[in-house]
């Protein structure tokens, strides 16, 4: 590693991002720089340029640095309304004053120039965008996470609306349906969370144009299990949350409290698997455990928030995050 200095660990977040600001609780701040979405447009600015040599140099915010100084980045973009009423994602907010045709390519453009500019030096990612992309993939999930050993509930994709009939009569008349690309659910109005799906939905669907839609057996649940992966570290909390009419999500319901909780070194290595094979350093697995005692895989995210998490179960998640970029960053 290059420089006079330890190499930087980067945060790329909103200014109040809970996650982030946890982290950075255990980061050194000489070796800290945090970049929100808003920077660029303070007038901070970025440069990058590359000379004839093929050496680099980095503008960030002010402070000059070539890549290989990055050490380690962490990435949580900021969600902000979109000029066409949607959730949009922003590592970097466009500058004011353009109009509707120009602010996408404005905001992909800043985003992609950030992003290649790091892309260029050594730094580790927690996690790289584009992994992120591939990994969240509903389908891709559930596939590694049968192959790797863990129970999963029977999933249908289709739009084919006899297949959904007929999956939602084999059980019971009530499924759950939920976004195929954990990106899609963040495409939306407002976040897509997984829901109940029961007859009138199937109605409501053949008076739409086809789509596809994924529907999910409702696995019956003892409760509910979040892990939370760091490296190869494994974090566990159970949550008690009894059926009937409340949110499928535990997490829309603040008055649930989690607690740590074991969790079967089967699960576990089934879990680390996935996130190695998958390619992230971070990442967050939902799973239920049924009546009779088996951990049921249900998704990961490759961005799932935890400071919630360990506000309510004292779990040390942030910190071993942080240690998890200092090691990164050393490397």
């Amino acid at each position: 590693m290059t420089g006079t200095h330890a190499p930087v660990v980067l945060l790329l977040a909103q200014a109040h991002d809970r996650d982030a600001a946890a982290v950075a609780e255990h980061l050194p701040a000489s070796r800290t720089l945090w970049l929100d979405d808003d920077w660029l447009r303070r007038g901070d600015g970025l440069r990058w340029h590359l000379d004839r040599t093929g050496l680099g140099g980095l503008v960030l915010a002010g402070r000059t640095l070539r890549p290989a100084e990055v050490g380690s980045v962490l990435v949580r973009p900021a969600v902000h309304d979109g000029p066409d009423g949607l959730l949009t994602e922003y590592l970097l907010l466009p500058p004011p004053g353009l109009d509707d045709a120009h602010l996408e390519v404005a905001r992909r453009e800043a985003a992609a120039a950030l992003l290649g500019a790091l892309s260029s030096g050594p730094a580790r990612w927690v996690n790289a965008p584009a992994v992120e992309s591939a990994a969240g993939y509903t389908l891709h999930q559930l596939a590694l996470a049968a192959e790797f050993g863990l129970a999963v509930p029977a999933t249908i994709v289709t739009d084919d609306g006899a297949a959904l009939t007929a999956f939602l009569a084999d059980h019971g008349g009530e499924a759950v349906t939920k976004a195929v690309d954990s990106a899609s659910a963040r495409r939306m109005p407002v976040t897509l969370a997984t829901r109940r799906f029961q007859e009138p939905d199937l109605r409501a669907l053949a008076d739409a144009p086809p789509r596809v839609t994924l529907l999910q057996e409702l696995v019956p649940a003892a409760y509910d299990i979040r892990v939370t992966l760091i490296g190869d570290e494994t974090f566990a909390c159970s949550v008690d949350n009894p059926p009937g009419d409340g949110p499928l999500d535990w997490r829309l319901d603040t008055s649930l409290r989690p607690r740590p909780c074991p969790l079967d070194d089967h699960v576990v290595e089934s879990l680390q698997r996935m996130r190695r094979r998958l390619g992230l350093a971070y990442a967050t697995a939902d799973l239920r455990m049924t009546l009779g005692g088996t951990a049921v895989f249900l998704d990961l995210d490759p961005r799932g928030a935890f400071a919630f998490v360990e506000e309510r179960t004292g779990l040390p998640l942030a910190a071993a995050l942080a240690a998890l970029l200092l090691l990164y960053a050393s490397r």
